[in-house]
């Protein structure tokens, strides 16, 4: 599949990402604010709300460099490449600091790579898209859409993680 050419007809799903970016994170910001003491307790969990703006932060920006107007392919893909490895690159950073504790129905070699591979997923995707942009092959923005789609529900879960689950 050939690279998109046109960048404006993606211009409501970059718009609809980035709105619903932002909107996550002043909601995991709420989540977080209310359970600021509980979750001070696990030295893990602050990591985890890092790891969730991170992510979310670069859908967002990702968003944002797909609305330039006059931006071209070539420099979009630039763009988009970069936010992925910075993204990916802080999470792995954090990711590498602060493990959350193991559970006993999996192991814990299983539940840290599962972790890491749910929160690389959608700045790796970000990453392929910018490179598949500037080589003018391999789906170019059709790699965004799994990259928004895995930023979402990773930053959904660890936002209910951070809401509802370390109140029980």
């Amino acid at each position: 599949m050939n690279a998109p050419a046109d960048l404006s007809a993606w211009t409501n799903f970059l718009v609809t990402s980035a709105g619903a970016s932002a909107a996550l994170v002043g909601l995991l910001f709420v989540a977080v604010s209310i359970n600021l003491t509980t979750i001070l307790e696990h030295a893990w969990l602050p990591a985890r709300a890092a790891l969730v703006v991170i992510i979310l932060v670069g859908a967002l920006a990702c968003g944002l460099v797909g609305l330039v107007p006059g931006l071209s392919i070539p420099t979009s893909g630039v763009l988009f490449f970069v936010i992925g490895l910075i993204a990916s690159a802080l999470t792995a950073f954090v990711q590498t600091r602060a493990r959350a504790p193991a559970h006993s129905y999996v192991s814990p070699t299983t539940l840290t790579v599962l972790q890491i591979a749910a929160v690389q997923a959608g700045p790796l995707s970000f990453g392929i898209a910018g490179a598949s942009l500037v080589w003018g092959r391999g789906g170019g923005l059709y790699w965004v859409v799994p990259g928004m789609l895995f930023t979402f529900i990773g930053a959904m879960f660890v936002s209910w993680v951070l809401l509802i689950e370390i109140r029980r």
